[in-house]
């Protein structure tokens, strides 16, 4: 399985943006909590990204370990058996020699007509899904002939930050946990005020800066929510 930055590689680079270790951060004990239960779980609302899987056919498909959020669609292959029709061949059964079998007319206008029900068939959605979340299982159901595989496209359930291993997501996570750490900070150091000290804290530059960063990202998200399609 890829991997990504582990949750200590953000820290540490989140630390060094904000000026770490010439300046001492007065949420650099949250930072970890930031990155981990506020930009990760706020980028996970963007991270719609359809993924892959190719398997069997079943009635009930089960998923439990596979990561699985939501399933988007089901797909069926062409079955090995199928005539360049798109009839499976066992489906016509009947004596070369004319005896017992179909005339060719009546031949003929059975495979037309079953050959129309078949295309009307494979243009309608012939395979209609559940997914039960909670026990992870898929259910399906299938026309006939059934697919012997399938593919599922669905969005993962991503856990942890070192599961976000495309660079585009990884680059999303850390400018969103930057921006979170600004706002944390900014509201500290918005809290005192040093009346008779030669500096003055910059709290209400960082609350600037985090909400002018915050509202560049999510328009950039949105704008570009349809472009990744990552396969696994």
């Amino acid at each position: 399985m890829k991997k990504g930055w582990e949750l200590s590689d953000y820290v540490n680079y989140v630390k060094i943006q904000m000026g770490s270790p010439t300046i001492k951060l007065a949420c650099e004990e949250q930072i970890p909590f930031i990155i981990e239960k506020i930009a990760f779980e706020d980028l996970k609302n963007y991270m719609q990204t359809i993924h892959t899987m190719t398997c069997g056919f079943a009635s009930m498909i089960d998923l439990e370990g596979k990561n699985v959020a939501t399933v988007k669609y089901v797909l069926r292959n062409r079955n090995n058996n199928m005539s360049i029709t798109g009839m499976d061949t066992n489906m016509f059964i009947y004596q070369t020699q004319g005896q017992y079998g179909l005339n060719e007319w009546a031949k003929d206008q059975l495979v037309y007509n079953l050959s129309i029900n078949q295309i009307k068939n494979s243009l309608s959605t012939d395979m209609d899904f559940q997914y039960d979340k909670v026990n992870e299982k898929l259910y399906l159901y299938a026309q006939y002939p059934h697919p012997s595989v399938i593919t599922i496209g669905y969005t993962p359930d991503f856990n942890d930050v070192s599961e976000v291993y495309v660079p585009y997501w990884m680059s999303y996570l850390k400018r969103f946990a930057i921006a979170y750490t600004k706002e944390t900070e900014g509201r500290i150091r918005s809290k005192f005020t040093l009346n008779s000290a030669v500096y003055n804290l910059d709290g209400d530059k960082l609350l600037s800066e985090a909400q002018s960063e915050l509202s560049q990202i999510r328009s950039e998200l949105n704008e570009n929510i349809n472009i990744m399609h990552t396969i696994s």
